[in-house]
């Protein structure tokens, strides 16, 4: 069974409240359907090796969305998540705490 981009799109964007610190529920595997994990953003990293995303309360899942259906060849998914309070980066507060914003990113041949 085939189902829209945009249900496909809100899924993964539900999977970002439920992978990383503070899920929601404790998943395990890397593919959703046809899509599967790409890279999160608990790779950032300080210099001293300690988490940027937590404190700033921020996390981000890119997804290889380029097998499912509807999705162009070398399509990205980006889901994240944010929690209320002020960025210590940049003093700004969300407008919207627990908002998730998806974005589907092509990709371009140079």
């Amino acid at each position: 069974m085939s189902i829209s981009k945009d249900l496909f799109s809100a899924i993964l964007s539900m999977d970002s409240y439920n992978r990383g610190y503070n899920s929601g529920i404790a998943l395990t595997g890397t593919t959703i359907g046809k899509a599967s994990i790409a890279q999160t953003s608990s790779i950032l990293l300080d210099d001293s090796g300690q988490s940027l995303d937590l404190p700033a309360g921020f996390y981000a899942i890119a997804y290889n969305t380029s097998a499912v259906s509807g999705f162009s060849a070398g399509e990205k998914t980006i889901a994240y998540r944010g929690t209320a309070g002020r960025d210590t980066l940049s003093g700004v507060v969300p407008a919207k705490a627990g908002t998730t914003i998806l974005l589907d990113l092509k990709s371009h041949p140079s």
